[in-house]
């Protein structure tokens, strides 16, 4: 049955119920939801990672939806606050998802308390992390590319390339030392 009944005329469609999100699978899940805790508590930070945030899709479902309506309400209402953002979110079903997602999220930059710096540093680092697979294929086309057609402009393309994914291992590095 599409519609759910819970006790008299109290009628819920299944697309407003707030759903869980489900358990960890694998280091990506991991970054999506510290992305999201991140954005959620620090919504200010939407200017640094719209465009990136807009172009993936989270392998979670679940998360991916979350990370949809977050980036539109934000698109719609620029200069919403962490907690309007969250009471905006729990209006539209993911009251749930949210309380999971902050209330299970341990890195020190997705909380509330952490510095508008700290925040952006942590979270353009998971943007990084999570786009890498993605850099190192850009970048093996990129070679391919040029070795077949040696011009200025696949070289600046290759060369932008490296810079992105040597920025991403250093932060990498970094935090290894």
């Amino acid at each position: 049955r599409a519609n759910t009944f819970k006790g008299k005329g109290n009628f819920q469609p299944p697309a407003q119920r707030a759903v869980p999100l489900p358990p960890l699978k694998g280091p990506e899940a991991e970054l999506e939801r510290l992305l999201l805790a991140a954005l959620i508590n620090h919504p200010d930070l939407i200017d640094e990672a719209a465009e990136t945030l807009g172009q993936l899709t989270f392998a979670d479902p679940a998360l991916d939806r979350l990370r949809q309506e977050a980036l539109n309400l934000l698109a719609q209402t620029p200069g919403l606050d962490s907690l309007t953002l969250r009471h905006h979110l729990e209006a539209h079903g993911f009251g749930e998802a949210v309380a999971s997602l902050l209330r299970t999220t341990m890195a020190g930059f997705t909380k509330a308390q952490a510095s508008a710096e700290e925040a952006k540093k942590g979270m353009l680092h998971a943007l990084g992390r999570l786009r890498r697979p993605e850099i190192v294929r850009a970048l093996q086309e990129a070679e391919r590319r040029l070795g077949v057609e040696a011009s200025e402009e696949s070289w600046e393309a290759l060369k932008t390339l490296q810079d992105e994914l040597n920025t991403i291992d250093h932060v990498d590095d970094d935090e290894g030392a």
